[in-house]
């Protein structure tokens, strides 16, 4: 069981500001380019009153002190590095042909991060207290009583780098697309993403199942954010479109691709071992291999051949329906059984892999069974 309260009330302040710059260039009748940057800065957010709390540090983890803002700090240095660069290029080899080449290129900021980051910082001691039970067998909590016995109260448990950086996403794509007869067109893309400065959650100074802790006086119970996290992600992807044509146009569409990070991406995982971050690197868990999309339309009264059939009161009631239909497959998904038990060391109980015990999976039972 656990309850925090005080520092109920919270005024942020964040600045945010932005420009940008784009221009196309005909260089050629066949050959346009595009070129842009935009910049924007985010400020770390602050409290009007100064109620945030975040830990200063040692590098080995040996102290943690908890240090309160004033009005206009928001413990996080602020990351001026906002210049996202743009570039896009359009290309048809030949005047007298469909075939149309395009690429591009953009880098492209994490501008929301700051508000995750301020809401745990302004919810922490000494502004606030937090009490923690856990059961036991000498000490069963009930919903009725969920604090039997006497509540610890925990030390702040929350930290970030002061030198947190923004995370980034370079993005990068080509394309290739070609008109066929029967109204079609067909497609071929490529896109990639390298993601930079991506947040990853450790737990400092814990230890594994069943060995003793390294470090019994240094400090534990909080989750410590970095910016050092890293992802990778590549998807080609095939397009058949049928184009409107006598009110029906489809299309299918088959994608191969394959993500991997180390940060625990779409989630809020934290690393198993806080002093082997790359062991983490690892299928991201919304990583799908194969997903294959199709999807169709047709709007009545649309055939040129039977005109005469949508006129009158007939065309009134039957005439303009769109009738749509869609269907997704795909290969399933990276599955990472976790645990959600105290981690040894600490009262925080959290999304973390499972450790191996080294116990047999399969018990011998009475009976035979097993």
């Amino acid at each position: 069981s656990s309850i925090a309260y005080g520092n109920a009330d919270k005024y942020f302040r964040q600045w945010f500001a932005n420009c940008f710059v784009s221009d196309d260039w005909k260089l050629r009748p066949s050959l346009t380019l595009t070129l842009g940057a935009r910049w924007e800065y985010e400020a770390p957010i602050v409290e009007k009153y100064g109620r945030l709390v975040n830990l200063a540090i040692d590098p080995d983890f040996t102290t943690a002190t908890p240090v309160v803002a004033t009005p206009s700090d928001s413990l996080v240095r602020t990351d001026k590095t906002g210049l996202e660069p743009r570039l896009g290029l359009a290309w048809r080899p030949r005047a007298t042909s469909s075939l149309i080449v395009r690429a591009g290129y953009g880098l492209y900021r994490d501008t929301a991060v700051y508000r995750s980051i301020a809401d745990q910082m302004s919810q922490q001691a000494p502004l606030s207290r937090s009490l923690s039970v856990q059961n036991t067998p000498e000490n069963p909590l009930t919903l009725a009583d969920g604090f039997k016995g006497s509540p610890t109260v925990s030390a702040t448990t929350f930290a970030v780098d002061p030198d947190f950086r923004v995370g980034t996403a370079h993005n990068w794509n080509l394309s290739i697309q070609q008109d066929l007869p029967a109204a079609l067109q067909i497609s071929i893309s490529y896109l990639g993403i390298k993601g930079t400065h991506v947040p990853q959650r450790i737990l400092p100074n814990t230890y594994p199942y069943g060995s003793g802790m390294l470090c019994a006086g240094c400090p534990t119970g909080f989750v410590y954010l970095m910016s050092g996290g890293s992802s990778n992600r590549n998807a080609g992807t095939i397009e058949l479109r049928r184009r409107q044509r006598n009110g029906f146009q489809a299309s299918v569409q088959y994608t191969y691709a394959k993500a991997i990070d180390d940060a625990g991406l779409g989630g809020s995982s934290i690393a198993q071992n806080w002093l082997d971050r790359r062991a983490e690197r690892a299928l991201s868990n919304f990583d799908q291999r194969h997903v294959v999309a199709v999807q169709g339309q047709y709007t009545t009264g649309s055939f040129t051949r039977v005109t005469g059939f949508w006129s009158g009161w007939r065309g009134k009631v039957f005439r303009e329906w769109t009738l749509t239909s869609a269907l997704a497959a795909g290969s399933g998904k990276p599955l990472t059984p976790v645990i959600l038990a105290p981690v040894a060391g600490t009262g925080i109980t959290g999304p973390i892999r499972a450790d191996g015990t080294g116990a047999p999976l399969y018990v011998e039972q009475k009976g035979g069974g097993a």
